[in-house]
């Protein structure tokens, strides 16, 4: 029997699949853009694949929340945007399944949701010229396609 949850828990795991689902789309569209020229491409971006420690990690969340916010002038802005959203699902992620886990898997089935309902269609992705089949069947690409560039 599923989880019987009240009405405010019901709003909380609608807001939370909100947030993630918004970060997680943020990241999608950032990390579709390609450099013009990849030796302009610094690793310079924050990193990813870390956690802080639990008394840092309000700061590092605040300073991440406001990279994502960031306008993008160059491709490094870009990558910087997309691990600062990838680091702030991470860690959010982490928090509200630590807050209430049965809640959190209802908040990650609604994100589910809002991803079968509002399928991600890069704009401004490059395609290669010789994309991989898997490729070109998940972007929906038909045998007169052409390869694309969006300037930044």
């Amino acid at each position: 029997m599923p989880p019987r949850f009240t009405n405010a828990q019901r709003i909380t795991a609608a807001k939370w699949a909100q947030e993630l689902f918004d970060l997680e789309r943020l990241t999608e569209e950032h990390a579709a853009i390609s450099p013009p020229g990849s030796k302009s491409y610094t690793a310079s971006a924050p990193p990813v694949g870390f956690l802080p420690l639990p008394e840092q990690t309000e700061s590092y969340t605040r300073a991440a929340e406001e990279i994502a916010r960031k306008e993008c002038k160059d491709f490094v802005d870009h990558v910087a945007v997309v691990c600062a959203c990838m680091f702030l699902c991470r860690v959010k992620a982490l928090a509200y399944a630590g807050e209430n886990q049965k809640l959190f898997l209802e908040a990650a089935a609604l994100k589910t949701k809002l991803h079968r309902e509002h399928i991600y269609a890069p704009s401004h992705t490059v395609i290669p010229p010789n994309p991989h089949p898997l490729l070109v069947k998940e972007l929906g690409l038909g045998k007169n396609m052409q390869p694309q560039s969006a300037p930044l």
